[in-house]
């Protein structure tokens, strides 16, 4: 199950998934998102009407997984939600080159937790380390635990910008802090039996 809370300019994102949901037919809607994640499986989704203003906003996804599961190798599904967790929700134009020009970027949180339930007698044979990067005005935070065969897993990231412009110096900051430990996030797990 994905909950996905959302307030401001991501709560007008989730309504709009919503909407086309509404439009569209929920099935149509759903059976796009997990092509784009890569899920094999049902999706059942449950939200208020696109059309209530009132924030949070609030959208649920059911989902269950057919992919199969290799015990030499897994990495974390990405959440089957509209809004993936990402700094660059929060800092636009962290592209991989050296930013010349402002970008938009804003003050926020984004929290992402990921609960797996693996099969009976499965557990991984070691947890991936916390990933924590600090940056001036950006901090990333991803740990990971378990209790037997139920897989844990947090990613927090904080934006404390003031403002909705940021100087190319603040988004190349971004950039350097998050490339620094961007392939350490949801790294590949083996497991044992």
């Amino acid at each position: 199950s994905t909950a996905v809370e959302a307030r401001g300019e991501f709560a007008d994102a989730l309504r709009g998934f919503v909407a086309q949901a509404e439009a569209k037919g929920k099935d149509v809607e759903l059976a796009n998102l997990a092509r784009s994640r890569g899920i094999l499986g049902k999706l059942a989704l449950e939200a208020r009407p696109w059309t209530e203003t009132r924030e949070p906003v609030d959208v649920t996804i059911d989902w269950q997984a057919r992919q199969p599961f290799n015990l030499a190798g897994w990495r974390a599904p990405l959440p089957p939600s509209p809004i993936f967790p990402h700094p660059s929700l929060l800092f636009s134009g962290l592209e991989p080159h050296q930013r010349v020009y402002p970008a938009t970027c804003r003050p926020g949180k984004i929290v992402n937790t990921l609960d797996v339930d693996l099969p009976d007698g499965i557990v991984p044979t070691q947890l991936p380390s916390t990933v924590e990067q600090h940056g001036p005005q950006f901090w990333f935070h991803e740990q990971w635990s378990s209790d037997k065969n139920h897989l844990h897993v947090r990613t927090e990231i904080t934006s404390s910008i003031d403002g909705m412009v940021c100087s190319p110096d603040q988004i190349n900051a971004v950039r350097v802090a998050y490339s620094a430990i961007e392939l350490k996030t949801n790294p590949l797990l083996k497991f044992t039996s």
